[in-house]
């Protein structure tokens, strides 16, 4: 309609209309553009909203799982100690068994943790970094997924370590089958397999070589403990920043 009175204002040269259809036409289609416009913000804002609240529960349940590997390491690395300092003191009897059972019946094979990355997979494959606005955000989240991948990639090396150190302790541990101290598997009819770990003071007592395997192994468990704490330190940064960015989209 509007372009049908333009081109009979053209052929009557009457241009002042022709200018006022003109501005018609141009403030409709910008106004058009700024209603798409807004749309496409608020959508995106709710589609940034919700990344940000499942990144958040993903965080939260990454932290727990991290924060329980490290409490494991720095507990075991305090047993070594205590036992380390016992054999200085002649007084590795007063050790108690929890002490030498967790640190001589472990495995010593660190695992890596399969941390909840759906969400930010997710964001990754889609081209979504940009959804999260908040560039503190988007950085601190980079960062803390690179220092668990730091973290993995170190787990190898000192697995192979620790192993090798930790046969040094197989002449002084005896695995009792039937044992009441220790559940290790379960068979599917509900029976109980159960396995004890008894670790023979005398011959610990006369390793000249065992202190100083028990020092490296207290000092790799004190890198493993120290690995987990940057990985909890940045994922509990992340959770900051992730709680306060909904709590200012809340209040606004």
């Amino acid at each position: 309609m509007i372009l049908k009175r333009l081109a009979e204002s053209i052929k009557k040269q009457d241009w002042f209309v022709v200018m006022l259809e003109v501005v018609i036409v141009v403030v409709g289609i910008f106004i058009g553009l700024q209603v798409d416009d807004w749309k496409t913000n608020q959508d995106n804002e709710a589609l940034e909203r919700e990344y940000i609240e499942r990144l958040l529960l993903d965080t939260d349940s990454n932290i727990e799982a991290v924060k329980d590997q490290a409490e494991s390491y720095l507990g075991r690395s305090r047993a070594l100690q205590h036992i380390i300092e016992s054999i200085d003191l002649n007084t590795i009897e007063q050790v108690p068994a929890k002490d030498l059972t967790y640190s001589f019946c472990y495995w010593y094979l660190p695992e890596n943790i399969d941390l909840q990355s759906t969400t930010y997979d997710e964001l990754i494959a889609i081209g979504g970094l940009e959804l999260i606005s908040d560039q503190n955000v988007r950085r601190q989240l980079q960062h803390a997924w690179a220092t668990h991948r730091r973290v993995a990639g170190e787990l190898p090396a000192l697995g192979v370590f620790q192993s090798d150190l930790a046969k040094s302790l197989s002449p002084h541990i005896e695995w009792q089958l039937d044992a009441p101290k220790q559940t290790i598997d379960q068979t599917p009819t509900m029976n109980m397999i159960r396995a004890g770990c008894h670790v023979n003071i005398a011959t610990l007592s006369s390793d000249n070589k065992i202190q100083s395997v028990l020092v490296q192994l207290h000092r790799s468990q004190g890198i493993l403990a120290g690995l987990r704490s940057d990985e909890l330190d940045a994922l509990e940064k992340l959770s900051e920043l992730l709680s306060k960015s909904i709590s200012s989209g809340d209040s606004s």
